[in-house]
């Protein structure tokens, strides 16, 4: 419990500093253009890679069909890097033909690959040309501008952009955060992640991502900011802590262990 104190209340894959806003209405017709909303998870969840949190479809926003504009920001703070395969960011869907949308860290260099299933093909991706680095905090947006473009910013900063040969498609699956059904998760914490169904400019993209980057606490020895991954961070300790947890529930916000369908 000291150790959740310590990190103003995370708890392990969990959500705390617990408000959770989203639609209401899902009675609305397949041909209609959905009216822009937003699921926001204000707070901070931890992983330890073998833990997800999911929210179930009908709370999220409404995608279009075909040709979805969409935006997914949050702020990730990496423990370890993957030494082999992906580390699950989020990933929405239910089988291995989705990808709309969907987030990796890559090995043994941790970049990310964002990536959707389009009406041409079942995944269309690109890769960050930055990576990510371990010890701090670092925003990240995905925009899809529902005109075939997909923008990956990195602390407010355009990283990374991918053409779409077709519009992407949408799907009718929960958001996994962290683990998915077959990818073991990323090792660290995540941050007010925010899922809307519109385009976000640049200019919205990068004042989220500096009030992020101003007001998240930092992790690291007593009196030093983190600049490196430290052996006893507050942040580890709490991973270290996590392992082996499973505490599964039913509703948004369970915690489950490894297993399930392919989705590589």
């Amino acid at each position: 419990l000291g150790l959740i104190v310590l990190l103003h209340n995370v708890q392990v894959g969990h959500l705390i500093s617990a408000e959770v806003m989203g639609p209401e209405d899902k009675d609305m017709a397949i041909d209609q253009v959905p009216q822009v909303t937003a699921h926001l998870v204000k707070g901070i969840l931890a992983f330890n890679s073998t833990n997800s949190y999911t929210i179930p479809h009908a709370r999220l926003p409404d995608l279009s069909p075909e040709g979805a504009a969409f935006t997914v920001m949050m702020a990730l703070f990496l423990v370890r890097a993957p030494e082999s395969g992906f580390r699950g960011v989020f990933w929405k869907g239910t089988n291995n033909s989705h990808r709309t949308p969907s987030m990796w860290i890559t090995s043994p260099e941790p970049k990310l690959t964002f990536r959707v299933s389009t009406m041409l093909a079942e995944e269309a991706w690109g890769t960050s040309a930055s990576a990510l680095p371990v010890g701090e905090w670092v925003h990240v947006a995905m925009v899809s501008r529902g005109d075939g473009l997909l923008l990956l910013y990195i602390n407010g900063n355009l990283d990374s952009a991918m053409a779409l040969a077709a519009p992407p498609l949408a799907n009718d699956g929960p958001l996994w955060l962290g683990r998915d059904k077959s990818q073991p998760g990323m090792e660290g914490l995540m941050a007010s992640f925010y899922f809307s169904n519109g385009f976000t400019s640049m200019y919205d993209v990068q004042e989220a991502a500096d009030v992020a980057l101003e007001t998240l606490p930092r992790f690291g020895r007593i009196g030093n900011p983190v600049h490196a991954p430290a052996e006893w961070s507050v942040a580890r300790r709490v991973l270290e802590f996590a392992d082996g947890v499973n505490r599964p529930e039913k509703e948004e916000g369970r915690v489950e262990g490894p297993g399930g369908a392919s989705v590589s």
